[in-house]
């Protein structure tokens, strides 16, 4: 497959590979994981914007950190679909990195199988990949450097995690006994 790199491409790619821009990352990455963290353990705060809040917090973490905090609070098919849509909303950027450029991740041997599994399963593959509890801002990027369209990424995206939080609360209510 031949990448064309536009001016604006190759001023993204020198951005995104500059040494600033990944110390800020990693610093933001940081930050974002410790304010996850608490508000995992102070869940009250994020109940105060009720979905809301769910949704700011599913853009920047993940909503499996804060289900099993919230479903006896929340309304549980609300609480699925407000944290399916966050997240994949999360995802845009990622595939939007895969699709502008080429050298942000090389390829190597994870790169090279989540490109194979993309390439051979479509739309199928990334759907069994997002109900998956990994990190998959990879697979975002293979899949925009792939030519994956983004409408039909994100619905893939948002119908998997939306099967995978409703699977979740599922259990979880099954435990805690909060389906009324």
């Amino acid at each position: 497959m031949v990448y064309t790199l536009s001016v604006n491409n190759v001023v993204l790619v020198r951005l995104l590979n500059s040494r600033q821009f990944k110390v800020a990352s990693f610093i933001f990455a940081v930050g974002v994981f410790i304010f996850a963290m608490v508000i995992s353990f102070h869940s009250q705060s994020l109940l105060r914007y009720e979905y809301l809040g769910v949704f700011a917090f599913t853009l920047f973490g993940s909503g499996l950190y804060i289900i099993p905090l919230l479903v006896t609070q929340l309304n549980p098919i609300w609480l699925a679909l407000i944290c399916s849509l966050g997240m994949s909303v999360n995802e845009s950027l990622n595939w939007v990195i895969g699709s502008t450029s080429t050298s942000i991740i090389e390829k190597g041997n994870r790169t090279k199988k989540f490109e194979t599994v993309i390439n051979r399963y479509g739309l199928i593959g990334i759907f069994c990949l997002a109900l998956i509890p990994f990190p998959f801002d990879i697979v975002g990027i293979v899949a925009g450097r792939v030519g994956i369209p983004y409408i039909q990424f994100i619905l893939t995206i948002f119908l998997a995690r939306l099967l995978r939080f409703n699977l979740l609360i599922l259990g979880l209510c099954t435990i805690q006994n909060c389906i009324t």
